[in-house]
């Protein structure tokens, strides 16, 4: 059995004075924070899963503040440092009644770190990670350390004789504070209600014990390297349509370039895959699929063009043509020759954009004959694919049409010699997953550092718990219809 710790946190201001100093030595010497928003607990009592917060706060400071506020929300407490208590004790009763019974506690060290008025809400994360324990599914594979002791059957740290909590969440101690930002503050409701500005710390911090429970990767997401040079257990179940791999299969630069390809790295597991069918809301989808292209078998991207046209209606597969003769009619602003007219017809036609409106380009493709029609942007400030079409008035338009960025289309074009075909498939596709419905991730073409890859993506709908932001009306209940958080939960061994 191995278990590692995390490294050498950065972020950590230079004088704590009126924190435990025990508390901020411990967490330094060994905790890497993840860097998205955080979370603590306190006890959950008899419920489920046993969560017990470790209070690392000085007297007088986070948890034990005395200042006198009005009870707010559903929450009774008449101090600051009270209703800090109440709101991460129902965080943790959230948490305890949804996990599975276990026979260890769950302790979480927590406390409130100054980290500046701009700077993160909150961080959380596992105190350590562990591998090749008893009854692990995977071997050589890193688990958080809660789920590693429930899958064991036993407090790993105990039968080391080395106690340990198993996670950390620190809150940011600057938001109460005055004159830090106008406006905004922690709201400590229990009714998801907060006012203009205020942080709800219920939302933000079931979040965040998301995270240190098991909801991220241990793999870096900006280099690609494993941690201590093992994969974890998420590894996995991301799988990245592109590369046709997950990323236990992939080396060291293809992880990298996966957490970035938008749209493109999705969750394989059974359960997330199966709940998202009753959970995520259908959408009018259609898919661009290109195959037989080596650099892009399998590349899809997605949008919702309004053309006018009827449901099924837009349905169309074949080889490709490029118009791109830099003479007219090559640039498709004009009616095409009968040499271009035979080159695309029955095919799907590759135009550049530009120099003209993208629907004369499309109804000269189609008068020519063309079965569909892929623009490419002209510069690379649009990185990730996307349908911009959205005309109210239908043009007379028969065909779909997609739009791809540069760097998707120099791929495409690559490919020119080789057998490729392209289909646009109109389907009714739940928000927030590929073609085969599974949920993406959250991978925006410049890696967000604890953002990218160890969140959902945002065009979940409804909003998932488990995205990158915050933005209201994610769930509590952690569970499908409504959520997916402990579907995946179930997925890595839960």
């Amino acid at each position: 059995m191995a278990t590692e710790r995390t490294p050498t946190p950065t972020w950590f201001p230079r004088k704590e004075p009126t924190l435990n100093k025990r508390f901020v030595t411990n967490l330094k010497r060994q905790f890497a924070l993840w860097g998205s928003i955080a979370v603590l607990g306190a006890a959950s009592g008899s419920f489920a899963a046993s969560i017990v917060i470790i209070n690392g706060d000085d007297p007088g400071v986070g948890y034990n503040d005395p200042r006198p506020v009005t009870p707010v929300g559903g929450n009774p407490g008449t101090t600051l440092g009270e209703q800090r208590i109440v709101a991460i004790s129902y965080v943790a009763e959230i948490w305890g009644r949804a996990l599975t019974s276990t026979n260890q506690t769950i302790e979480v060290l927590s406390g409130f770190l100054p980290q500046g008025c701009t700077g993160r809400l909150a961080s959380a994360n596992t105190w350590q990670f562990s591998r090749d324990f008893p009854n692990a599914p995977f071997r050589n594979t890193w688990y958080h350390a809660a789920l590693a002791n429930k899958i064991a059957g036993v407090d790993l740290d105990q039968a080391r004789n080395d106690p340990a909590p198993e996670a950390f969440a620190i809150a940011n101690f600057d938001l109460d504070e005055p004159n830090c930002v106008e406006g905004v503050s922690w709201y400590y409701g229990l009714d998801g209600k907060p006012p203009p500005g205020g942080q709800d710390f219920v939302r933000v911090m079931l979040h965040e014990l998301g995270h240190g429970l098991g909801f991220a990767t241990a793999t870096d997401e900006i280099t690609g390297e494993y941690f201590r040079g093992v994969p974890h257990v998420w590894d996995r179940f991301l799988f990245d349509n592109t590369l046709g791999r997950t990323w236990n299969d992939m080396t060291v630069a293809e992880r990298k370039a996966s957490a970035v390809n938008n749209e493109q790295l999705v969750w394989t597991g059974f359960t997330v895959t199966v709940d998202a069918q009753r959970t995520l809301t259908r959408q009018p989808q259609l898919d661009l699929f290109v195959s037989g292209a080596s650099q892009l078998n399998g590349f899809v991207v997605s949008g919702i063009p309004n053309f006018g046209l009827p449901a099924g209606s837009r349905r169309a597969s074949g080889l490709i043509a490029f118009t791109d003769d830099p003479r007219p009619p090559g640039d498709a602003c004009t009616a095409f020759d009968t040499a271009l007219a035979r080159k695309v017809r029955g095919k799907v036609a590759i135009i550049n954009r530009g120099d003209c409106n993208i629907v004369d380009k499309v109804l000269n493709a189609q008068n020519a004959g063309a079965r569909g029609v892929v623009l490419i942007q002209p510069t690379p400030a649009f990185a990730r694919p996307f349908f911009p079409f959205q005309f109210d008035d239908t043009p007379g338009i028969r065909i779909p049409a997609a739009l791809i960025s540069q760097q998707d289309g120099a791929k495409l074009r690559a490919s020119a010699g080789n057998f490729t075909a392209i289909s646009f498939i109109d389907v009714q596709r739940r928000a927030g997953t590929d073609l085969f419905g599974r949920v993406q991730l959250f991978t925006p073409t410049v890696v967000i550092g604890g953002s990218s890859v160890s969140h959902w993506n945002t065009s979940a709908s409804p909003n998932l718990l488990m995205e990158p932001f915050a933005v209201g009306d994610e769930s509590i209940t952690l569970r499908p219809p409504t959520d997916l958080t402990l579907s995946l939960f179930k997925d890595i061994g839960w």
